[in-house]
């Protein structure tokens, strides 16, 4: 990866690259002052007389040897910024003037320079964000963060959504509280938009995945509401049982669509109704419960709905080696 890293910085100087001509003659450099960018090459040209070129101060020191003129006394590719005086070092030339100076700034280019913008190794959905072909290759696209970007370009892209733990879903009477105030964007969002799929009967044709047939939208889009808390009270909370999808939009600025930025928060009629980290359910938690976790994750054993919510402990609707970590966390706190 540092290979690349470091080719793709030649390959972007070498490409924006310019050829500077510095013409040496009876005691004079032209131009005496010169002002490149890095990566820019200098060639020294010497139109008549005999001369070199001494670098006497700056990031590296080099020297070419004199030639009788016309000829060329040398060239060279400044990689490091920064000023280098030079002279001829031939006879008493630099007391009679033949002196120089090269001053190098580091060379600018346009990109997205926020870091937390969509990257080129983030799982970019490209039904709602640009696809960005040239990615391999370490040059990412107008609204991809650009490392080698010095001047921000005002097109930065963002995916940031709360976490599971910057989500938190409470019961209240009648409905969940959703509160997600301990999310903090990386720039200031246009609007939040929230929508509910309800799945009142479970997995009613028996394949394993909830349907959430009934969804409604909380916060609307081109409501611009920046809320960050909604008391949801909706009387299908009361039924028996019931299965919840919260999906979590975030509308950013350059973004395109309101539903770029979206993640899926699960609820259900156990979610209030067990400890976490019992899965066994014996008002214990200790390595039992671990235990049980992993048989069910190996498919030794299925958990029922109760152990699996207590299993569940990062609540994402599935029960994997994150859960076990944060269960034998628990049980040594």
């Amino acid at each position: 990866m540092l290979n690349k890293i470091l080719y793709s910085l030649v390959l972007s100087i070498t490409l924006n690259a310019t050829t500077h001509v510095i013409d040496a003659g009876s005691m004079y450099y032209s131009p005496e002052n010169l002002e490149i960018q890095v990566g820019d090459t200098v060639e020294w040209n010497n139109v008549q007389g005999y001369h070199d070129v001494a670098i006497t101060s700056g990031p590296e020191l080099f020297s070419f040897s004199p030639c009788s003129g016309p000829c060329s006394i040398g060239s060279y590719t400044f990689l490091l910024a920064g000023t280098y005086d030079y002279i001829c070092s031939v006879g008493n030339h630099a007391a009679l003037g033949m002196v120089g100076s090269i001053i190098v700034t580091e060379s600018e280019s346009e990109g997205c320079t926020d870091p937390n913008a969509i990257t080129c190794s983030d799982d970019i959905n490209t039904v709602y964000f640009p696809e960005c072909t040239t990615c391999s290759d370490l040059n990412p696209c107008e609204n991809y963060y650009n490392v080698n970007a010095t001047i921000d370009n005002g097109l930065c892209m963002y995916n940031d959504v709360p976490s599971n733990d910057e989500f938190i879903i409470s019961s209240i009477e009648g409905g969940y509280n959703v509160d997600w105030s301990l999310f903090i964007p990386p720039v200031a969002v246009l609007q939040y938009t929230l929508q509910r799929c309800l799945d009142p009967d479970g997995d009613s044709d028996g394949d394993g995945v909830y349907e959430y047939e009934n969804c409604s939208m909380l916060i609307a889009p081109m409501s611009f509401n920046l809320s960050t808390s909604y008391d949801d009270i909706d009387p299908v909370f009361e039924q028996n049982e019931f299965f919840a999808k919260y999906t979590f939009y975030v509308h950013y600025p350059n973004n395109t669509y309101w539903g770029n930025a979206n993640s899926y928060y699960y609820i259900d009629t156990d979610s209030n109704q067990c400890t976490a980290g019992d899965v066994s359910g014996d008002g214990l938690i200790n390595v039992l419960d671990v235990i049980s976790a992993v048989n069910h994750i190996i498919g030794s054993s299925t958990l029922e709905s109760s152990e699996f919510c207590a299993a569940d402990i990062n609540s994402d609707g599935v029960v994997n080696v994150t859960d076990i970590v944060s269960l034998i966390n628990i049980i040594l706190s």
